[in-house]
């Protein structure tokens, strides 16, 4: 049995292949949201408030998770396991930087 090596952590923006960011700005304005985490109740409840950063982008499909994980890691973005959500497959995108760079395609919020 062979093990994998862990991939290195790759910035935005950083790949060879790069990915038109006007696709991620349509792709993103389509189905994705934005979370972020409440500064107060952190503060107030400490470790046990567990919101983080992340950005997340619903779609129908598996098909449609494989294609736009593919378009994600060519961006430079390290997508997490997708989830249901309703009748929706998320595929989630943790991180503060991750938060700010799609954070320009959201008209009217700089809270990153």
């Amino acid at each position: 049995m062979t093990q994998q090596k862990p991939r290195p952590h790759k910035r935005p923006g950083t790949t060879a292949t790069k990915v038109s960011p006007r696709l991620l700005k349509e792709i993103f304005t389509r189905n994705a949201y934005i979370r972020v985490p409440n500064m107060l109740l952190r503060k107030e409840l400490g470790q046990g408030y567990k919101k983080g950063y992340e950005v997340r982008f619903a779609v129908k499909t598996e098909a449609d998770v494989e294609v736009l994980k593919g378009l994600l890691e060519k961006a430079g973005f390290s997508p997490a396991k997708p989830f249901r959500k309703a009748q929706h497959l998320i595929l989630p995108v943790y991180g503060k930087q991750a938060v700010a760079c799609f954070l320009r395609f959201h008209p009217g919020r700089s809270e990153a």
